[in-house]
């Protein structure tokens, strides 16, 4: 096949690097699916939840950003959002301890 040329080959490394640490782990066929996982707007159905919902958010999410907590906190009719501060993606292991206490309380509420 040949050496490629450097254009090529620095187009071929931008892409290998391409995406999220989950996204660039998964087989060519998983990459697939969970494009049109990711790319599926499910929006309308948000007001359709009856149950009440406690979204938790890291103000740093680089992958679901806070306006998409935001909305889905206006759309669903019994929807509360916490947001961690400082806190990425994974923000209920960012700030464990706090996470803990907001689910906490959340379940005692609703269980009232």
């Amino acid at each position: 096949m040949g050496k490629l040329p450097p254009f090529k080959k620095a187009l071929e490394q931008r892409l290998q690097n391409a995406g999220s640490a989950d996204y660039r782990a998964l087989s060519k066929l998983m990459k697939q699916t969970f494009i049109k996982v990711v790319n599926e707007d499910l929006t309308p159905l948000l007001k359709n939840i009856n149950e009440s919902a406690l979204l938790v958010w890291g103000s740093e999410d680089s992958e679901t950003p806070l306006y998409m907590a935001k909305t889905m906190e206006r759309l669903i009719p019994d929807a509360g959002l916490v947001v961690f501060n400082g806190a990425g993606h994974f923000s209920y292991l960012d700030e464990f301890h706090r996470f803990m206490a907001v689910l906490k309380s959340f379940l005692e509420v609703k269980a009232c």
